[in-house]
């Protein structure tokens, strides 16, 4: 691991994908959110302070992804201390699972569980902040006020969900983020957001328990109750304040790696980092292509996760049989055996595709990994009426076949969690903070850039550009076309692959937002994802 190579290799660019700072950087999904994280540092406030206004600006300025409505996990360093934030939200008390019709889960009002973004975000301003609630929420409002441009991405996946956008029986939905309520906003399109607006501005001044126990609270649980959801009011003052937990670390090559623990899938990622370090260290692995080895080791972490779920409060990582070394030990012999694929049975993976994830360090050395959601793309694809947001629908990503499995559908119960902000650091100190959205992609996402930048020593915005693979538990191989060399591909067609393309830079394959604190020198660098809308910026 040369981290020297890695710093001094850095490259920025003239559209901001690529920054450079002095005193502290952003990197999230949109260059709104970016500037109002920027604009807390600018004001004195700490990494916590930057995360939360860019967190609240996502929500206006990147409705398909994240929103009041959501869902938010984070991984913190503050000083020598890292910990990290749990934010799942609870399946309804008022489930009744004997009224679902076929498509209630995958949007609809009954899709929801409990909001937990803005409890989340309090929780952390109030423990580790240094500004007042009030002053994270100015650039949201005034970016729902004043409204902001509609991207090319945004346009096409209103096209993408129009159909189901039309499907439900609201159209308040439909009426919030389609243009005129029907088809969507063309790019370029200025796209104002009044009815929300007014909703963030009561909780900055009232604060976020007007969300769960106030007037806002009393017209979520009128709106469910209207359209027959499963969240109430009961649901919504028992406030879901995050618990804090300790992150999962695995050491490698000089470096300590802190991941989420259950129900975030840490774990797997430090499954596939023990098994790459493994196999990059025999021998005879150059018998085999590296894309097969990273696709298989993607295709098993993945299927062994989904057949060996935890009960997040029963969950110990020292007996955790995903990271014993005899098991990976054995695993890693197996892959570097491979003749075809791994032949596994297919095996349902979180079907939310969509979420947004945001990078942020300070020059006092904390740092925040930040991942939110709403689930899938424009979430339930139905919003709370008068107020201008979605609700999730994460409960789709919930198991109906086992009631002893730790995320069955039941009164208030847990969603699979597939969101995993991660934190890199060297010598006690933290070197990068990095993350993707993407459901089962976050893994392969997020693993192959590590991979990038702590074995082959590429720059963060190298690394994060590369192209990706991603490999289901089937065997199925998805590629962005035409960017790996064709010799590459003729090899992973010779093991028997089957190919699922997808269009270069792909959105499918995630979304990589990374920050980093130069070890060698002194600044800051960082990276927007090149497949997104975002940019990274700084304060010098």
């Amino acid at each position: 691991m040369n981290i020297k190579q890695v710093e001094q290799s850095f490259q920025t660019d003239l559209d901001g994908k690529c920054s450079t700072a002095s005193q502290g950087m952003v990197a999230t999904a949109f260059p709104n959110a970016t500037y109002a994280g920027v604009e807390m540092l600018r004001r004195g406030g700490n990494a916590v302070d930057a995360a939360c206004a860019a967190a609240l600006a996502l929500c206006v300025c990147e409705p398909q992804a994240s929103g009041l409505g959501g869902h938010t996990m984070v991984m913190l360093c503050l000083g020598k201390r890292y910990l990290f934030l749990n934010g799942s939200g609870r399946i309804p008390l008022n489930l009744n699972t004997g009224i679902l019709e076929p498509g209630d889960l995958e949007a609809g009002y009954r899709s929801t569980t409990v909001p937990t973004t803005l409890a989340v975000l309090d929780y952390m301003n109030r423990h580790f902040g240094a500004l007042k609630w009030k002053d994270l929420f100015g650039p949201a409002i005034a970016i729902a006020r004043d409204g902001y441009q509609i991207t090319q991405l945004q346009h096409a996946l209103q096209k993408k969900t129009l159909q189901i956008f039309h499907q439900n029986s609201s159209e308040i939905g439909q009426a919030y983020f389609l243009k005129n309520g029907t088809t969507p906003y063309e790019p370029g399109d200025l796209f104002k957001q009044n009815d929300l607006a007014l909703v963030l501005e009561q909780l900055a001044k009232k604060g976020v328990r007007e969300f769960y126990n106030g007037d806002i609270a009393h017209a979520i649980a009128a709106d469910m109750a209207e359209h027959q959801g499963f969240l109430n009011i009961e649901d919504l003052v028992r406030i879901p304040w995050p618990t804090e937990t300790t992150p999962l670390i695995f050491h490698q090559k000089g470096l300590t790696i802190h991941v989420p623990p259950p129900p975030s899938p840490g774990r797997g990622l430090l499954m596939m980092l023990e098994l790459i370090d493994r196999i990059s260290s025999t021998s005879t692995n150059h018998c085999l292509p590296r894309e097969m080895i990273m696709a298989e080791i993607i295709r098993t972490t993945l299927t062994t996760l989904a057949c060996s779920p935890v009960q997040p409060e029963k969950y110990c990582h020292n007996h955790d049989p995903l990271l014993n070394d005899s098991y990976l030990n054995k695993v890693s012999e197996i892959l570097l055996t491979l003749k075809r694929p791994g032949n596994s049975s297919m095996i349902p993976m979180p079907k939310g595709g969509e979420t947004t994830h945001l990078s942020v360090m300070d020059k006092h050395g904390n740092s925040v990994g930040l991942t939110q959601s709403i689930n899938s793309v424009y979430g339930a694809k139905v919003a709370a009426k008068g107020m201008g947001f979605l609700y999730n629908n994460y409960l789709v990503d919930c198991d109906r076949e086992d009631p002893l499995h730790p995320h069955f559908l039941k009164p208030s119960g847990l969603p699979v969690s597939m969101v995993c902000p991660t934190i890199i650091s060297h010598n006690r100190r933290p070197w990068i903070v990095t993350g993707s959205p993407g459901s089962d992609r976050i893994l392969s996402t997020v693993f192959q850039f590590l991979y990038h930048v702590i074995y082959s020593n590429l720059s963060i915005d190298i690394a994060t550009s590369e192209p990706r693979l991603h490999c289901r538990p089937s065997g199925n191989l998805t590629v962005e076309s035409e960017r790996f060399p064709s010799k590459k591909i003729d090899a992973l067609k010779t093991f028997g692959y089957e190919f699922d393309w997808h269009d270069p830079w792909s959105f499918y394959h995630g979304a990589i937002h990374t920050t980093l604190m130069c070890q060698e020198s002194k600044g800051f660098q960082g990276v927007a994802e090149f497949r997104r809308d975002g940019i990274a910026a700084g304060l010098d």
